[in-house]
């Protein structure tokens, strides 16, 4: 781990100029230190940004030049910070930008040719308890709702998200936590789970708001509801008789063996309309012999694992065409279809 960092500055009376006013505004400030002429920390015994002089008096070397990424606490701070480092004599690089809805940054020199990048976190309009999220970035929320605005980026690729009724099938957080971090821009979403505890969490933060609506279903699963209803192609979804512009299944079908797949590709038929678009993950082996496997009988449906083809064969079976057939994508979403009613 860092215990502090070292830049080298060929005019220390300037450089403490300079980055005196910087600190001041995200919170930092000069430290004493035996060791060093200039020092800042957020606090004593925190790692510390440390100014050396050059005692030559030659400019830094070329290749020598440090890369420094400094944390403000607000998008202002960043904004305020990059306009006072520009006033002082620094040179821009990338200006002030959001990199997705979670994360703005921004990046300049400074006298002596370091680069140093800014950035802040966006907090999370909705914060979700870690007892209450799943999946591989249950630990940090903003982690996961930053997950949640690339699907929703994917899900834009086929459908506008402006104005569309939306309706999530195993729904977890992600996705209405994304929703409200970018203004909300749906008509309506109804996020349907097995989980109860989940769903009367949301309920209760979307009391007052008409464009979110949840509901728990009811059906059995072997992974997350044994004790629950077996689920047919003719069980109802307890929402109203809507019609979707667009149906997602994230980490859905991923834990579904081939019965309760084409029985919930059948329920969702009846929510869609002809331009509707399902969008869903799935775990796809190419070179499986069997049709279908259960990657790990001691934990049930861990893995549900299909054969493309047989996938292909189900989802025309329950009565929709494939638009478009999706490797994974990075670490964020395994194998997705895009579909449309036959």
């Amino acid at each position: 781990m860092i215990a502090h960092t070292i830049i080298e500055t060929s005019d220390l009376d300037a450089a403490v100029l300079f980055y005196d006013k910087l600190f001041a505004i995200m919170g930092g400030r000069s430290i004493r230190s035996r060791e060093w002429e200039r020092a800042y920390a957020v606090h004593r015994g925190a790692p510390a940004f440390v100014l050396q002089e050059i005692k030559s008096g030659a400019a830094t070397p070329t290749g020598q030049r440090a890369i420094i990424v400094l944390q403000c606490n607000t998008e202002a701070d960043v904004q305020k910070v990059y306009d006072t480092a520009l006033r002082l004599g620094g040179q821009p690089d990338s200006a002030p930008a959001w990199q997705d809805e979670t994360i703005f940054t921004a990046s300049l020199y400074d006298k002596d040719g370091h680069k140093i990048g800014l950035r802040a976190r966006q907090k999370t309009r909705l914060p979700v308890p870690q007892k209450l999220r799943r999946g591989s970035r249950q630990e940090d929320d903003r982690a996961s709702v930053a997950s949640g605005i690339k699907l929703l980026d994917i899900v834009e690729r086929y459908k506008s998200l402006d104005d569309a009724t939306i309706l999530d099938f195993g729904c977890g957080a992600k996705i209405a936590q994304a929703l409200h971090q970018i203004g909300d821009p749906q008509f309506r979403y109804y996020g349907l789970d097995i989980y109860s505890e989940l769903i009367e969490f949301l309920q209760q933060s979307f009391l007052d708001d008409p464009a979110y609506a949840f509901s728990v279903v009811p059906f059995h699963n072997a992974m997350y509801n044994p004790t629950g209803e077996m689920m047919t192609p003719d069980s109802a979804l307890p929402i109203p008789d809507i019609r979707a512009d667009i149906i997602t299944m994230f980490s859905v079908v991923t834990h579904l063996n081939p019965e309760d797949c084409v029985a919930v590709l059948s329920i969702l038929k009846r929510y869609a309309k002809p331009e509707t678009r399902l969008i869903f993950s799935t775990f796809l082996q190419p070179d499986q012999v069997e049709p279908f496997v259960d990657q790990d009988p001691m934990r049930p449906l861990l893995e549900a694992k299909y054969r493309p083809d047989f996938m292909r064969e189900l989802i025309t079976n329950a009565g929709w065409s494939i638009v478009e057939e999706n490797p994974p994508f990075r670490k964020l979403i395994q194998h997705y279809f895009v579909c449309e009613l036959s």
